[in-house]
């Protein structure tokens, strides 16, 4: 314990946790004034004219977490994760009301507050500790050149607690540097449960890029791969009809023609349903453009949340309804058919008439039309 005591001055750790605290000090100067005029336009944002000068504020000081690592990791190799990004959809306005609710911000307008006066005064009693000791334990030393001001046991006495001050210089500077560190891990570090569901929303992005690309890639191999060949096919089947007479034989391709014009016609659905054109401009066009080939009349009715920007999961609702139309002639016995639709964007899936996505739930003129049902809502 004395030996430990005695070599602390001389360790590396000390006088990395001093440049740190002098490092520090400069470079937290500028985040402690932009903290400052956080607070200032907290004030005024309660007469609305300071709101868009915090919301910029709140979003630079969020950066205050990578800022205040690269100062940290060279010197004490302090490192903690970057905080999830700002959702930036829905506008401006939306914005702007995430960054007012995105709670790291706020800690670190705190930390910001709090880093500056706490490295300030580690720093500057550090040095002081440091400079005043060594000055006062050499003090005996060249005390002959002064002796009318001090007495030689005077002296030693100075030196006595010159020496304390430098054993005491370390431990000063791991206490404060240390409740840095606690402060940093409390105020900068990202919530557990907020940096779990970024993740889960990353790989939730990753896996629905991978599908998109997979889904593409097969409708791709589709049209440029199976279809170019049934339509060689076909056209080697009109070759052998010009050249034979055999009117059996001539039967014969006609028939295997019409085979593949009608695999050729199921191959062009199959493709649409991966991703219709008509997505393109929205759910409502592709649900239109999908009644509008459908055997019966088929009556559409689709509440789509327009406040918010379309999304892949909105374009995953036209196949499940693509997948359910075949069936409606076969139930269709009034000679229409109506589908009711109502989807948010980022919900599962559609809900139609509250039973099931994609569902056709009653025929015009059948039993269940519409009596048997609650009117619809859009819910």
């Amino acid at each position: 314990m004395i030996r430990r005591v005695l070599v602390a001055p001389l360790e590396a750790r000390t006088w990395r946790e001093l440049g740190y605290a002098v490092a520090g000090t400069v470079l937290g100067l500028p985040m402690f004034l932009l903290a400052v005029l956080g607070v200032v336009f907290t004030v005024l944002s309660l007469l609305t004219v300071g709101l868009p000068l915090l919301v910029a504020a709140l979003w630079l000081v969020r950066h205050a977490v990578r800022y205040f690592r690269g100062v940290a990791r060279p010197f004490l190799r302090w490192t903690w994760p970057s905080p999830p990004p700002v959702r930036r959809g829905g506008g401006a306005v939306r914005w702007g009301s995430a960054v007012l609710r995105d709670s790291t911000a706020w800690r670190a307008l705190a930390y910001c507050l709090v880093q500056l006066p706490l490295l300030a005064a580690t720093a500057y009693f550090g040095l002081l500790l440091v400079v005043v000791g060594v000055v006062a334990v050499t003090f005996p030393a060249w005390w002959f050149a002064y002796p009318e001001d001090l007495s030689f046991a005077g002296a030693l006495l100075l030196s006595a607690e010159g020496l304390a001050g430098v054993l005491l210089f370390p431990w000063y500077l791991r206490l404060l540097v240390g409740l840095n560190h606690l402060l940093a891990r409390a105020l900068l570090e990202p919530n557990p449960d907020r940096a779990r569901v970024a993740a889960l929303e990353s790989s939730r992005e990753v896996l629905r890029a991978d599908a998109a690309a997979l889904q593409r890639r097969v409708e791709r191999d589709l049209h440029d791969g199976t279809q170019g060949r049934l339509v060689a096919l076909g056209v080697t089947l009109s070759r052998m009809a010009l050249r034979t007479s055999d009117p059996q034989l001539q039967k014969m391709i006609t028939e295997a023609r019409s085979a593949v014009v009608d695999a050729l016609a199921e191959l062009r659905d199959i493709v649409r349903g991966l991703h219709p054109p008509a997505l393109d401009d929205g759910l409502t066009t592709a649900l239109e453009t999908l009644a509008a080939r459908s055997p019966v009349p088929v009556e559409v009715r689709v509440d789509v949340d327009r406040r918010r920007r379309p999304s892949r999961p909105c374009t995953s609702r036209r196949p499940s309804c693509w997948r359910t139309w075949p069936g409606t002639p076969a139930r269709a016995t009034h000679g229409c058919a109506c589908a009711r639709t109502a989807t948010r964007c980022g919900s599962r899936s559609p809900t139609t008439d509250g039973a099931g996505p994609g569902r056709i739930t009653a025929v015009r003129g059948s039993p269940g039309w519409p009596a048997a049902r609650p009117p619809w809502t859009g819910g």
